[in-house]
């Protein structure tokens, strides 16, 4: 199974950036650098191929992929990886192994309907995600869309435009890497319906 995450923040900007103050100083770029290490974490399934799509208006998209990855070498915490992030973004080092194209968000997702993904839109108002798998049996190809802290991604026209399924933890409000584990969590206890490549 491939399980794919997008996540956009047009809040990122990295021009007063610094770790001291990375919440206030980035425009929650920590945000971002958790939900990737919770996508990236291979603990729950170790198995699963897992992309993260990080898409920032400012500065562009930007791929991660477990399997491309040295996950010993990768940083472990929003701090470090926030670091490496940045000075990637900002052509300072190139040493993360990540992909970068100028598909945006509505681009990408047109792209992989077209390729005959599964695209649901994680809501608190969605269906119930167990109970919206019920009777999948073979979803090879996942991807989740994550909203954004400010909200305006759920609520985008154009994104509604696409009429995607709604899925939901409930109705209370996580954090998005929570949510990234939960999906996760979820995947894992629902094994015996999906199929691992």
């Amino acid at each position: 199974m491939d399980l794919i995450f997008f996540i956009q923040s047009k809040t990122v900007n990295l021009e007063k950036f610094t770790l001291k103050d990375l919440p206030g100083s980035s425009g929650r770029f920590d945000v971002i650098c958790r939900c990737i290490l919770a996508a990236l974490d291979n603990t729950i399934i170790p198995e699963l191929l897992v992309q993260v799509w990080v898409f920032l208006p400012r500065y562009g998209t930007f791929i991660f992929t477990n399997r491309e990855l040295n996950l010993e070498t990768f940083p472990k915490n929003e701090l470090l990886l926030a670091k490496k992030f940045k000075d990637f973004i900002l052509q300072n080092d190139q040493d993360l192994k990540i992909k970068k194209t100028r598909m945006n968000i509505f681009e990408a997702i047109n792209k992989f309907m077209q390729d005959e993904h599964k695209i649901i839109l994680l809501s608190e108002s969605g269906h119930y995600f167990d109970k919206f798998f019920i009777g999948e049996r073979d979803i090879s190809k996942l991807i989740c869309i994550i909203g954004d802290q400010t909200g305006d991604l759920i609520n985008n026209s154009e994104l509604r435009e696409f009429n995607l399924p709604e899925v939901s933890f409930g109705k209370e409000t996580y954090l998005a890497s929570s949510i990234i584990r939960l999906v996760k969590i979820a995947l894992m206890n629902s094994s015996k319906n999906f199929k691992f490549k």
